[in-house]
């Protein structure tokens, strides 16, 4: 028998379950007690984070794509579980990873009282090779590139994951263009007044989702990067995350009529009470 590693932010758990995932209904697992770590964030996706290796032989490399996303990600505290490998088997994530489609118990409990603090430690006894944005290694382009073909599905660009791109990356604007003509010639280009537009959809999923991390912050800071002239407007827009419930009712009616959504205000406001209920 192998001992087999889960990360998770829920502390006390005496068998881990499995559950519907990208891959199906499955406990994921590692052999690497790092990566368990890692995969206990709070928060965070392809677009805010990398982690790959080139080989066996060579630590994980954790790039940080957005500005100051690893506080953000790994803010909170974890347990890293011990179990058994009987029930568990390799489908090839990508990933260090095996996954059982059964109940696993727990042979032990470390708890970790903060992720974030932790993986610095890794980084620093070279378990884990970290780059904090903008730094990333020659497999990372400089300017995120590689992230399009990540929201482009079968030579589509779904609106919902463009606009999370350009949120978080708006640097991409122009190749984003580029990738929409080559597929729909008389397509409308996006601009810089989109970007606002998106900015807006991303503050309006933070005000319904208010446990939810959409790095408000890190946008905000790649908006003073990329595109100053901005920031004045987006930092505006960002102050009704303290306004009322009607307010923020209204904002978010008239965000979703950007894209052709018709909410009614009450609509809106009920939505508003179920989530944060």
């Amino acid at each position: 028998m192998t001992n087999l590693y889960h990360g998770s932010s829920i502390s006390g758990m005496k068998q881990l379950e499995p559950h519907i995932s990208t891959h199906g209904n499955f406990l994921y697992a590692t052999r690497s007690k790092e990566l368990a770590i890692i995969f206990s964030n709070r928060a965070g996706d392809d677009m805010t984070f990398s982690l790959f290796r080139t080989s066996a032989q060579e630590p994980w490399q954790l790039v940080e794509r957005i500005p100051n996303g690893f506080p953000i990600m790994f803010e909170n505290s974890a347990s890293i579980y011990t179990i058994d490998d009987k029930s568990f088997s390799d489908i090839h994530t990508g990933f260090d990873e095996v996954v059982s489609k059964v109940p696993t118990t727990v042979l032990n409990e470390e708890k970790i009282p903060n992720v974030y603090q932790k993986i610095q430690e890794l980084g620093e006894t070279g378990a884990i090779a970290i780059y904090r944005y903008p730094n990333r290694p020659k497999e990372i382009p400089q300017d995120d590139s590689d992230l399009l073909a990540k929201v482009s599905r079968n030579g589509t660009l779904p609106i919902d994951q463009v606009a999370r791109l350009l949120f978080l990356h708006p640097n991409l604007l122009d190749q984003v263009n580029e990738l929409r003509k080559s597929t729909n010639p008389n397509c409308t280009p996006y601009t810089k007044s989109t970007l606002c537009d998106f900015f807006d959809d991303m503050i309006a999923l933070q005000i319904l989702y208010p446990n939810r991390e959409m790095f408000l912050q890190s946008g905000l800071e790649q908006i003073e990067r990329f595109y100053p002239e901005l920031l004045g407007t987006v930092q505006l827009h960002m102050n009704m995350l303290n306004q009322s419930k009607e307010n923020q009712a209204q904002f978010i009616m008239e965000t979703k009529a950007k894209h052709d959504e018709k909410y009614s205000k009450e609509t809106v406001q009920q939505q508003m009470n179920d989530v944060q209920r």
